[in-house]
C-alpha cells in the first residue's frame, strides 16, 4: 500500500471500429476527434463521453507509446465514471496516430526518439489547445481535469502549473525533479503518484520531488513502495495490480474532490 504525503472549436468523427462499442455501450459516445486551431494547426485524438452532461471534462495525456489501446482504455473507464474524455495526440508534429504495443520489439526504440523529439513547450500548447476546446464542448460544465502517464505525468504537472485547468494527476512523472521552478506557480490542486522504486525516478530524484513540493499548499504525494514505473499499465513488467487499483481510486477520489469545488 501506498504512503501520502500532504505537502502544504473542433470538428467530431466517428472511427470506422468505435459504432459496435457505441451500440453496446448506449450511454457512452466513443470518437476520434480533429480539433483545427490557429495555434497548434490540425490536432487529432480519442474521446469518450460519458453521457449528455453536463459534466467535467478529463484530458489523458499519453505514455511515451502514444494513445494506443492502454491509454483509450483510460478514456473509456473514465467515460464510464461520469466524464468527457479526451486524450489527444501529442506526437502528431513528428508522426501523427502513433499507437505503440509496449510489448513489440521495435516498440520502445520508437517510442524514446519520439519523446526525445518532443518539443514540450508545443505540446503544452497543443494540452491548451485541447482543454479551450473542451470547455466549448456542449456536455462539458466549465471544469477540467488532466490525468497523465510517464511522458503524460510531467505535462500534467507542468499543465497545472502553466494552463488553466481544475486538478491534475501524475501517474509516475518523469523528469518533475529537474522542474522544480514550476512548483511555486501551480494553480491547481495536483496529485502526484511515486513508483518508489521507479529506475526512472531514483531516490535522489524523488527526494528532490518532495523537498520542492513542500509546504505547497496545491500539492499532495502518494509514495507506492516497491513499484517501478508503470506499475498502472497491464502487461508492463512492473505492472502491479493491487497498486494500480488503488492509484486509480485515488485519482478519481481527488479529481472528485477538486472538480466540485
Amino acid at each position: 500500500m501506498p504512503s501520502s504525503q500532504v505537502a502544504g472549436g473542433g470538428h467530431v468523427g466517428f472511427h470506422k471500429d468505435m459504432e459496435p462499442l457505441r451500440r453496446a455501450w448506449r450511454d457512452i459516445l466513443l470518437t476520434d476527434i480533429v480539433i483545427e486551431s490557429a495555434a497548434c494547426g490540425t490536432l487529432r485524438g480519442y474521446s469518450a463521453v460519458g453521457g449528455t452532461g453536463p459534466m467535467p471534462a478529463l484530458i489523458v495525456l499519453q505514455e511515451i507509446f502514444g494513445v494506443n489501446a492502454f491509454i483509450r482504455g483510460v478514456v473509456d473507464r473514465l467515460a464510464g465514471e461520469g466524464f468527457g474524455v479526451i486524450a489527444p495526440d501529442l506526437f502528431w508534429r513528428q508522426e501523427a496516430g502513433v499507437a505503440l504495443d509496449p510489448a513489440a520489439s521495435d516498440a520502445y526504440p520508437k517510442a524514446m526518439a519520439l519523446m526525445n523529439g518532443l518539443d514540450v513547450d508545443l505540446a503544452i500548447v497543443d494540452i491548451a489547445t485541447t482543454i479551450a476546446w473542451a470547455r466549448k464542448q456542449e456536455w462539458c460544465n466549465g471544469k477540467v481535469g488532466m490525468i497523465g502517464y510517464c511522458l503524460g505525468g510531467k505535462l500534467a504537472f507542468l499543465s497545472a502549473s502553466r494552463c488553466s485547468i481544475d486538478a491534475a494527476v501524475s501517474y509516475y512523472g518523469t523528469g518533475i525533479h529537474m522542474l522544480g521552478d514550476d512548483f511555486a506557480p501551480l494553480k491547481a490542486p495536483l496529485l502526484l503518484q511515486i513508483a518508489e522504486s521507479d529506475q526512472l525516478c531514483p531516490p535522489e530524484a524523488q527526494a528532490a520531488i518532495k523537498a520542492a513540493a513542500q509546504d505547497n499548499r496545491f500539492v499532495e504525494l502518494l509514495s507506492y513502495p516497491g513499484t517501478g514505473h508503470a506499475f498502472a499499465r497491464p502487461g508492463a513488467p512492473t505492472y502491479s495490480q493491487a497498486d494500480a487499483t488503488h492509484a486509480d481510486a485515488k485519482a478519481l477520489e481527488f479529481i472528485r474532490s477538486a472538480l466540485a469545488n
